[in-house]
């Protein structure tokens, strides 16, 4: 699946499924698309590419109210309307199940009760939620979910702006209500510590050396360094120009590093590549895509360190040297930089030896799978392909260990 705004793409390559049941937690640094993620398994953010199934057909294609009587989201930092009390706040969880002509019911009652009893804010339920603090206030929007009696509950970051006694009772609250009615609880914490500690199976986006260093402390000898890749700039310039029509360098080119009158280090003509994007493009324009980062500069002194405008100067300049065809401002239509900090390291000799000393020495936690194109190689097709052995591996693992085993399973993705 991939998620992301305004055509940019946050969430590439992932395939997740959170085990019935079970209290599975999202972790990993700032901006790696956490809550993305849970947006788009809350049916909140539309996927670019794949989709979420639940209860076997995808949500994308149901009704919104068909979703919200089988998925019970709660985003970051809700915020309730000024005077609205607990009860007024907890018994909007009961709208999927009500109509213009079906009035308030027993078992909308009996829900709203439920919820506020499970959550321990039944002595709240007519005060404002203003005056309330920051862990009640939680538990009441906690409890608001709970009241739409859904099996499976999203929260991201329900524990943000509480302190540490707070978020152990928020979490507390969310295994307990797991284990009593066998919610399947998907949640979103910034905070490793937590996440290890309350999560059944947990989910760590992170790059491939982090993962070494959190894994290797466990493992019965030290895990080969995983050294981080270069930073990544890549720009992609949309120009006018019929002489590029003949597609002089074919579809691209790799440039030597020894080169110097050229800064980029490869060059993609897409619409040359991708028939597709010429047809789209139309006749006489075309797309052309530079990356710059090269292996051992210091990125604080190299091309991916200047201003987007900056960068987009340098390309123009040097796809007309790569191409033979003048290119300015004059022929740019529009233009584009996505940046990649520690991207792939495959290049770098031995890296495929080192990922399978990698794996074999964190196969002996059994439970414990990595996956990504860290480890797996360049492109979807190898990390598709990887990620759903990874998974059979530990779906044979879980099924050896099956009687009485409760350890925690984990993935790592990226």
């Amino acid at each position: 699946m991939q998620l992301g705004y305004g055509g940019q793409p946050i969430v590439k390559g992932v395939s997740l499924t959170p085990p019935p049941a079970q209290l599975t937690v999202l972790a990993g640094p700032n901006g790696c698309g956490k809550s993305t993620l849970l947006r788009g398994l809350a049916r909140l953010l539309k996927p670019s590419q794949g989709q979420v199934i639940l209860n076997g057909a995808d949500i994308a294609s149901r009704p919104a109210r068909a979703v919200a009587k089988e998925l019970g989201p709660l985003p970051q930092g809700p915020q309730a309307p000024a005077g609205l009390t607990v009860r007024e706040l907890v018994a909007r969880g009961r709208y999927p199940h009500r109509s213009l002509l079906r009035s308030w019911s027993r078992e909308d009652e009996q829900a709203l009760t439920q919820a506020l009893a499970d959550t321990h804010t039944t002595e709240l339920a007519h005060r404002q939620v203003d005056s309330l603090s920051g862990g009640q206030r939680q538990r009441v929007w906690i409890a608001m979910v709970l009241a739409q009696r859904t099996g499976v509950l999203l929260l991201d970051e329900p524990t943000t702006y509480l302190d540490l006694t707070h978020q152990i009772e928020v979490l507390d609250l969310l295994r307990e209500l797991n284990r009593r009615h066998q919610t399947t609880i998907v949640v979103v914490l910034h905070e490793l510590a937590l996440a290890a500690r309350y999560a059944d199976y947990l989910v760590l986006a992170t790059d491939g050396p982090t993962v070494a260093r959190l894994i290797g402390p466990h493992v019965s000898t030290a895990l080969p360094a995983l050294e981080p890749g270069p930073e990544v700039a890549l720009v992609t310039l949309v120009v006018d120009a019929p002489a590029l029509d003949k597609h002089p360098r074919g579809t691209g080119l790799l440039v030597s590093e020894e080169a110097t009158a050229v800064r980029a280090k490869a060059l993609t003509h897409a619409t040359a590549k991708w028939q597709w994007v010429a047809d789209a493009a139309g006749p006489g324009r075309h797309v052309v895509r530079l990356s710059y980062g090269r292996g051992g500069e210091d990125a604080r002194f190299s091309e991916v360190a200047l201003a987007d405008e900056q960068l987009i100067t340098l390309a123009l300049r040097d796809a007309t040297r790569m191409m033979d065809v003048a290119l300015t401002h004059n022929n740019l239509v529009d233009a584009d930089v996505v940046r990649w900090r520690g991207v792939l390291p495959a290049s770098t000799p031995g890296h495929r030896d080192r990922v399978k000393e990698f794996r074999e020495r964190a196969s002996e936690l059994g439970t414990l799978s990595t996956v990504g194109s860290w480890a797996a190689g360049s492109g979807l097709v190898l990390t598709v392909k990887d990620t759903y052995e990874q998974i059979d591996r530990l779906i044979y693992h879980a099924a050896q260990d099956w009687e009485g085993v409760t350890s925690p399973k984990v993935a790592t993705a990226k």
